[in-house]
């Protein structure tokens, strides 16, 4: 069992964030992968999973377990690759605590950790891509964001690095047919300089960025030729519209300033909880009704499996055993 002595904290680093935002909107914009991952809560789960997964890794280099980085199988995330550490698989979970009060409770004692739940959507994957001997490891995350427009202006005013986006609608992100946008205009009501990235597809289904500034009042075509278009991102707090039109939609799609979200994720701990084979929590664990994401995890299905932290087996066993492997 788990106790208090074996959670093992991991140094956040904010380039963490910046990674796992890069993956998520390389993520959204594969044609391959048009599921959850492009709404807003999709968005952040990624980006979160990355910066743990991005935490494990440095923690295993850093402490010389040896462990290999493999393409994961679903051929829905093609880009994704799995941590095995002694041939075995490692799946990783991220418990998300975001709340402030809950975050200030957990600093000051830790051993709360031990309560939350190891949770799982039931039937999440089908079992042809998992084996038995798949080893799950929890690990928590505890970071504040900007659900609304009212924290993302706080957190402007308090100097904190924004990451704005605006995810496209379907018919400009999900062609019926695969034939160009066309020219596409950009034009910027703004009262000040705003720097524009867009992202999407070529030709080729090929993920394609570009990046340009717009003076206050003016407009530009984009250069390259998209065939979709994905997201908007801007690193500032916009003050007015964005408009942007397709001359093959014949359409212009209006950005306001309420309709950009903020997926900068402000981490502060990453802390393993413990791991169990894959076959030990189809065994143990409990099915159990939903789970607040802002409570313990973030998954979104009606219907979970789970184990209380403290069930699980330290995860330090874990890399002792991988040190004899690496050894036969």
């Amino acid at each position: 069992m788990v106790s208090e002595s074996d959670l093992i904290k991991i140094p956040f680093n904010p380039d963490m964030t910046v990674a796992g935002i890069k993956y998520a909107c390389r993520s959204a914009t594969d044609v391959r992968n048009q599921s959850e991952s492009r709404s807003i809560n999709g968005l952040r789960k990624t980006i979160a999973n990355n910066i743990v997964k991005l935490g494990l890794k440095r923690h295993l280099d850093k402490t010389n377990i040896p462990y290999e980085m493999m393409r994961s199988a679903p051929i829905s995330d093609p880009d994704q690759f799995d941590i095995f550490i002694g041939g075995r698989r490692c799946d990783i979970h991220v418990i998300l605590i975001s709340d402030k009060r809950r975050i200030r409770l957990t600093r000051a004692e830790p051993n709360l950790l031990l309560k939350a739940q190891a949770s799982l959507p039931s039937g999440q994957r089908s079992d042809t891509e998992f084996f038995e001997e798949d080893i799950l490891i929890f690990i928590f995350l505890t970071a504040l964001m900007t659900p609304n427009r009212r924290t993302i202006e706080k957190a402007n005013e308090a100097g904190q690095p924004l990451y704005m986006v605006n995810m496209l609608p379907s018919n400009w992100t999900i062609p019926a047919k695969w034939v160009s946008l066309g020219t596409i205009l950009v034009e910027s009501n703004q009262e000040t300089t705003i720097q524009l990235e867009f992202g999407g597809c070529n030709i080729h289904r090929q993920i394609q960025t570009e990046r340009f500034v717009l003076k206050p009042h003016s407009q530009m075509d984009l250069k390259q030729n998209f065939y979709t278009l994905s997201y908007i991102h801007t690193p500032n707090l916009p003050d007015n519209t964005i408009r942007v039109h397709s001359s093959f939609l014949k359409e212009t799609y209006l950005v306001e300033p309420y309709a950009w979200n903020n997926l900068w994720i402000y981490g502060m701990d990453i802390i393993i909880g413990g791991y169990i084979t894959r076959a030990e929590y189809q065994k143990n664990a409990s099915l159990i009704s939903k789970i607040g994401q802002n409570e313990h995890t973030m998954c979104a299905s009606p219907k979970n499996r789970s184990l209380p932290i403290q069930s699980l087996y330290p995860i330090n066993d874990l890399f002792e055993r991988a040190q004899s492997w690496s050894q036969l």
